[in-house]
């Protein structure tokens, strides 16, 4: 009988590496917990036909490049529980090296224990490279899995924050392919490896709240260059942040180097809200072309709050949308500033 993987039995492995172009080996402790994901070889190819008669058909192939992309669905992480009178490291916020390899910078602060804090900001790179192992496992084979290794790592973040849910990080990886067992660089990367035992720690218990009205803090909207009060003066019902790490990857492929370069973009980002009453304090149809700032905090236990705070928004278009069932609109916002994140 064919031994066959279920989607769902997949594991996923991320290690910041030193060197570019240095593929590094993640181990258990590297685990992420996501809920959802995928590999997907990414190959190009040329052909050419040999001249001949008219009856002639040979061709040649030639792959021309090779790598491969890696995508996973997370929930934003909390910062969990910090030890009294020490300050936040990696080890209590073990997604700071996907962030970091999405274009943000992550930061510990220095208070300590319940004052502890994270920050993520996309206003600088941090610059870093993931090894990614992709690891499929069968209850067939009790001894191997498959793993799959991209390396030279560098992504894209989305962020999704829907009134009722949890909010959702989804990430996509490309980088280069690595045959782990015969040390071939580009080579196909799948190979037979020993089965091995995920260490997540307390990803999976240790969750920022659901996002619903009791959780929420602030949820504030203001023009550029009035300060924020650190109330509630907007709702919404959906905040989609696409490329909320505001990074646009490029294929590099010379004689020097192969991999990824990446650079700061702009973004849209879109608010969906119920229909507000015409002297509202903010109708969308009056907000065009106008600069905004945005904060949103939820949380209310210490370890598993989060503020998010975007400094430069144009208002760019509205549609009609709905809400359940009431009447909404969805505002686009061009992102031409900076996230930032913190945890605490």
């Amino acid at each position: 009988m064919p031994i066959r993987y279920h989607k769902k039995s997949t594991l996923l492995l991320a290690k910041t590496q030193t060197t570019e172009g240095t593929p590094v080996t993640p181990a258990g402790t590297d685990a992420l917990a996501l809920f959802e994901g995928g590999f997907q070889p990414e190959i190009s190819s040329e052909t050419f036909q040999f001249t001949g008669s008219e009856e002639d058909r040979s061709e040649g192939v030639t792959i021309t490049d090779r790598y491969a992309s890696a995508n996973g669905d997370f929930f934003l992480p909390a910062l969990g529980t910090v030890t009294t009178g020490q300050v936040a490291t990696v080890a209590n916020f073990p997604y700071a090296k996907l962030f970091e390899a999405c274009g943000f910078t992550v930061t510990y602060g220095a208070g300590t224990g319940t004052a502890a804090t994270v920050t993520v900001s996309n206003a600088t790179n941090a610059g870093k490279l993931l090894t990614l192992d992709w690891l499929e496992e069968s209850p067939s084979d009790p001894t191997n899995q498959n793993l799959y290794r991209l390396y030279d790592c560098r992504g894209i973040m989305d962020l999704d924050i829907m009134a009722g849910s949890r909010a959702r990080l989804k990430v996509n990886f490309k980088g280069n392919t690595y045959d782990a067992l015969a040390g071939h660089v580009n080579d196909y990367p799948l190979v037979q490896n020993p089965k091995l035992t995920p260490s997540y720690g307390t990803q999976k218990e240790v969750l920022l709240p659901a996002v619903r009205q009791a959780q929420v803090t602030t949820m504030e909207l203001q023009e550029v260059g009035t300060a924020f009060t650190n109330t509630s003066n907007f709702g919404f019902a959906k905040l989609s942040i696409p490329n909320v790490s505001g990074r646009e990857n490029g294929r590099v492929l010379d004689l020097e180097s192969e991999g990824f370069d990446t650079a700061a973009v702009a973004s849209d980002i879109t608010l969906t809200m119920t229909s507000p009453k015409a002297d509202a304090t903010f109708v969308p149809e009056k907000m065009l072309e106008k600069f905004y700032k945005m904060q949103f905090a939820f949380g209310t236990t210490v370890g598993r709050r989060c503020k998010i705070t975007l400094d430069q928004l144009q208002c760019m278009g509205v549609s009609n949308d709905t809400v359940g069932n009431y009447k909404g609109k969805a505002i686009t916002f061009r992102n031409t500033g900076s996230v930032v994140m913190v945890f605490y």
